[in-house]
Formats: C-alpha cells, structure tokens, sequence
C-alpha cells in the first residue's frame, strides 16, 4: 500500500477505532475476548456510549500523523487510513490492539482496517511507511583529533558508483584513515565502487616531540569546536566558535584573539579557553533539549520576514520581540526522528501532524514570559529524508541543455563527473545553504540542510541543491 506523506489525514468511519501496538491499558475487554468477535452490527451508535480511546498513529518518513477516536470495549473495530496516493512511500508495517488486518487485501489502494479481535482497551495502531524511491547509499566520516579536515563529512553515493573525499592536512600532524574499503591517493580518499552504507573513521596526530594539550570551556548559548585538541608546541591554532541567537560571547585564555567566528592563539603550552555567552537583551531563554542529546538545527524568521531567515544550531535563543517565528529539526542526515515536543506553552494538538520532521513555532513565542525548556522526544529511525541533486550542462553553440539527476540525503554531498574540466561552474541553486567546490572533472555540491515542502503536495522528490555550467 501507498499513501501520501504530505498531508496524510488520518479519519475514522463511522464508528471507527484503532487499538494500540502492545496490547491493553484500560482494563477489562467487556464481553467477548480472545477468538471471539462481538457483532460489530450490536455495537453503540451514540459517540457518547463509547468507553475506550483508540489512537492511530501513522509515520511517514519523518512525519508523524495523530488522532484518537471513540471507541467500545467488546466490540472490534474498524478504522481508515486516508490519504492521497504517493508514489514515495508504501506501508511496510502496522500492527497494534491485539492484531489488526485490511478489509480489502486484494485492492491495495484501499485503506479499510479492522481489528481482529475486539477491542483490548485504551491503545494504539501504528502504521509505518517507508521511502519506496530507491536510495544511495551514505559514506559518512568519523574524523578525530585537530590538525586535518575532511571533506564531504557525509556523500550519498549511488551503488556501484566511485567516492572522494578530500584530506587537508597541516605541516606536523599524521593521518590514520581506513574504512569503506577506500584507500589514500595522496590528498584524497578514494573508493571505487560503493555497495553499502558506511563510516570512514580517520584519527589526526602531532608529530612533534612537543606537545601541548587544549582544553575549552562554554556556557549555554555559546559553542567552541574542538573541544580538546592535542597540537604541537609552537602551532598556529584556530577554534571556532559559535553563538546562539541573540547572545554576546567574550572568549579568554590561551593568549588569543577572536576574528570573525574564529578563536587564534599560539600553542605554547597547555591552556584553556573559556567562553562566557551572556543574553544581549533582557528576555526570556529559549533552552532546546532532545531525549537522546540530538543536536538541532534552527531556522529563525526575525522582523525581516522569511526572506532573510537566521541560522544556528546552538540550543539556546533570546525570545526578543523581532522574532516572527522558529522552525526546529534534528541536524541531517540523522539516524532519529522527532516524535514529539512538550514545554514553553506548547499546545499538545500540534504534535498530532509533524511534517518532514520539522517542529513549527509561532502562536507559542509570545507566551513565553520566562526561562523554559522546550523537549523533543526522539525515535531512532532507519529513515533519512532525500531529495533530487542535479547538474545541468548547458552548450552554447548548439543551445542543447544536458542535465545530470541523482537522489541524495539531505544535509549531505552529492557528486558530478563532467568531461569538461577546464569550464567553470557559473551558477548554484536550491534550499538555503548550498555550497560546491570543484576538483578538475569532478562537482561536489553541499546539501548543507533541509528543504521545506509539506504545504506543497507532489509524488516526487523535493529538490536540493542544482548546480550548471556553461560549455561554450
């Protein structure tokens, strides 16, 4: 079966019910049990006669659909999921209230369930969907220790096909690096033929006899990164760090300077930088905290309008009065789901419809008078959103458009080989934080974060990043 991830409304027939996944809550079943089904044309009319809550709950990628109907003890019951076809995601499980099963088996596009049994209490049926698209695989890195970068840090791949990873190093520090059976070409980090999803793990050392030890420290509304760091003695070292919105941070020891997000020093011994973030303004904090320490991602809208949205992933926001509203997502690609959010004057209806994983501010943020935490429940997930990546080839001496597609996670890279090495890439496009750099014949382009379509109904694939060149 498949059903649309956009709106997918979950509605009862009359009389419709659900039962939830590990059995009964509410006590007694009333009458039949077991084998036995109550006539389902004895059961109750009036809504006010029914005595049991039956929550269906369906998940859809990263969007969750709630809602909770009357039901009767002794009675089976049934239920509707409603929605419109899509060719993205077909149902891969639901079970829940004891057992539940289609009404119509032979016709998949018809959504009619029913209970097996009767009713066992108060519970839930969850329904799970999965991405019926064929996905990449994803090669994601595992980099520690200060003195090299990598880059992708994630790269869908499609099977079968070749990564690269690019390796900078400073003077003074070695690499050890294995996995995804790849192997270091000098600066960078080749496989050849991509078969499954896996992770790069690479360790970074000094060198040097001398080595001197960097410890930080940062109060809430501020990041710095790396958190420790072992360099050589004499080293020109740089931390970043990063403030929350509506926060002033002032950084100390080591010796160093701040420029434009960046902490620079001389390593010449071992030293601690702190960072103190104090609130710009006197407002209310805004502190974000996931169930298993999650990072989030924020996309604020302040009095500009959505045009010129802010940024940041630190937990921490000063609710000024210029803010319109706040998006809230876990960082991509992620291997959890947001389930849930409790807190801060948040109306519990508005966990009935996540969509495309993404929590919706508004009405909220001019309640909040005090200092409140705002909760995500999370749920581990196979499922990772993706969208289409392309690279069009314009030639202009034959005015023909050639394009390149490819599907690839969102806050991931995806890679383009042309044969014309020497033309440059003269324009990139898509949601928000695009980025691409260029090795001869080769396009990296950087899905740094989400894309936003759960008002927009369609069967295909949101867009990432496109990028062009113009061959002449």
């Amino acid at each position: 079966m498949k059903i649309s991830k956009a709106l997918l409304a979950i509605s009862a027939i009359t009389l419709a019910g659900c039962g939830s996944g590990s059995g009964s809550s509410g006590g007694d079943t009333g009458g039949s049990t077991g084998d036995q089904r109550g006539n389902i044309e004895d059961r109750p009319i009036s809504i006010s006669e029914s005595d049991r809550d039956m929550t269906i709950i369906e998940i859809v990628g990263d969007s969750i659909m709630e809602q909770t109907i009357p039901a009767y003890r002794g009675f089976p019951m049934e239920f509707t999921l409603n929605g419109l076809v899509d060719e993205r995601f077909e149902l891969t499980d639901i079970e829940g209230c004891g057992g539940v099963r289609s009404m119509n088996p032979g016709a998949p596009l018809v959504s009619q369930y029913e209970t097996v049994h009767n009713v066992p209490g108060d519970c839930t049926v969850t329904a799970t969907y999965s991405l019926a698209s064929e996905t990449p695989h994803l090669i994601s890195v595992d980099l520690e220790g200060y003195g090299t970068t990598i880059s992708p840090m994630d790269l869908s791949v499609p099977s079968g096909e070749s990564a690269y990873l690019f390796v900078s190093r400073e003077p003074g520090y070695d690499l050890n690096i294995t996995g995804c059976n790849g192997l270091l070409n000098e600066d960078t980090y080749v496989i050849e033929s991509a078969t499954e999803n896996c992770k790069i793990t690479a360790e970074s050392t000094p060198t040097s006899a001398e080595q001197v030890i960097i410890t930080t420290s940062a109060t809430a509304g501020a990041r710095i990164e790396p958190s420790t760091a072992t360099v050589n003695s004499g080293d020109q070292v740089i931390f970043d760090i990063e403030s929350g919105y509506g926060f002033t941070t002032k950084v100390t020891g080591c010796d160093g300077t701040v420029s434009e997000g960046s902490y620079k020093f001389t390593a010449t011994g071992d030293c601690t930088i702190d960072v103190v973030s104090l609130p710009d303004s006197d407002n209310p904090i805004l502190t974000i905290e996931t169930s298993n320490n999650e990072p989030v991602f924020l996309q604020i809208v302040d009095e500009n309008g959505r045009e010129n949205p802010v940024f940041t992933t630190i937990p921490h926001v000063v609710l000024r009065e210029s803010i319109e509203s706040m998006n809230i997502q876990l960082e991509k690609p992620s291997g959890s789901i947001l389930y849930s959010a409790d807190g801060c004057h948040r109306d519990p209806y508005h966990n009935d419809i996540i969509h495309d994983g993404i929590i919706y501010l508004y009405d909220e943020l001019p309640l909040v008078q005090n200092d409140c935490t705002l909760t995500f429940e999370t749920r581990v997930s196979d499922y990772m959103p993706v969208g289409t990546a392309s690279l069009s080839k314009f030639f202009t001496d034959t005015m023909e458009n050639e394009e390149i597609s490819k599907i690839a996670f969102v806050g991931s890279a995806s890679q383009f080989a042309i044969d014309e090495p020497s033309m440059s890439v003269v324009e990139l496009n898509g949601h928000y934080l695009c980025e691409y750099r260029r090795d001869g014949n080769l396009v990296t382009v950087y899905h740094n974060q989400t894309y936003t379509k759960w008002n927009t109904p369609s069967s295909e694939l949101s867009e990432l990043c496109w990028s062009s060149i113009d061959l002449q």
